[in-house]
């Protein structure tokens, strides 16, 4: 932490670290949270929200609306139900694969409409890291360090 503030950064690291170890199931409820507009924001910011829904970030999409809502970001949590809405009704597959086949059939009109959500996005009218520093820091505990999976605790010695 810098001065109070949770560290995003080190943060994503854990979580992270955890999602490709355990997978997503395995991750608390606020990891999940972080995952989906940690993922959200990087992609979309790297790339747009074509290289978000072609990547692993795009698995969670309709995850990540709820995460925007339940941290306060209703303004970019619209934005995102809007663009899910261009792959149909039931919204982006969560199987990369799948979505990716999807991508590559969207025709001029539904790109164009991705691109202005892409200028929209770059807006952050929400102001997604301060929501998110905020989130982290009321549910500090549940974004504390893990232990390693892979070294359990040594048992203890006797006479201890």
């Amino acid at each position: 932490m810098n001065s109070g503030r949770p560290d995003l950064f080190k943060i994503s690291d854990s979580i992270f670290d955890r999602y490709w170890k355990l997978g997503y199931a395995e991750l608390t409820q606020p990891e999940r949270m972080f995952l989906c507009i940690w993922g959200l924001e990087g992609e979309v910011n790297n790339g747009g929200f074509d290289q978000y829904y072609f990547n692993t970030a795009g698995d969670h999409a309709l995850d990540a609306v709820k995460s925007l809502q339940a941290i306060g970001a209703n303004h970019t949590a619209e934005l995102v139900k809007a663009v899910n809405g261009l792959f149909g009704s039931g919204g982006p597959p969560s199987v990369r694969e799948e979505r990716q086949e999807q991508l590559r059939a969207l025709r001029d009109p539904v790109a164009e409409k991705m691109a202005e959500a892409d200028q929209e996005f770059s807006k952050d009218r929400d102001n997604l890291e301060e929501l998110l520093t905020a989130f982290v820091s009321q549910n500090l505990a549940a974004f504390r360090p893990k232990p390693p999976m892979n070294n359990p605790p040594a048992p203890p010695e006797c006479g201890q």
